[in-house]
């Protein structure tokens, strides 16, 4: 489980265009983040027989460490 995309914009998109759009409540052509792309997520280890975690990784990588 996890997102991807811009860590500096919002949902992906340019951070200045969303706030904008939520401001005057105009709509507006969003534009795609791509400064300091990221993957985030997680890893998570499950017991078969009781279905609970038994480890969680975190995943934090810059695209260029894929």
């Amino acid at each position: 489980a996890g997102m991807t995309g811009g860590h500096d914009g919002i949902l992906g998109m340019n951070k200045k265009e969303s706030i904008q759009r939520f401001k005057d409540g105009m709509p507006s052509r969003y534009s795609v983040c791509e400064e300091n792309l990221r993957i985030n997520g997680l890893e998570v280890e499950v017991n078969e027989n009781t279905g609970k975690a038994e480890k969680i990784k975190r995943i934090n990588m810059h695209y260029d460490e894929v």
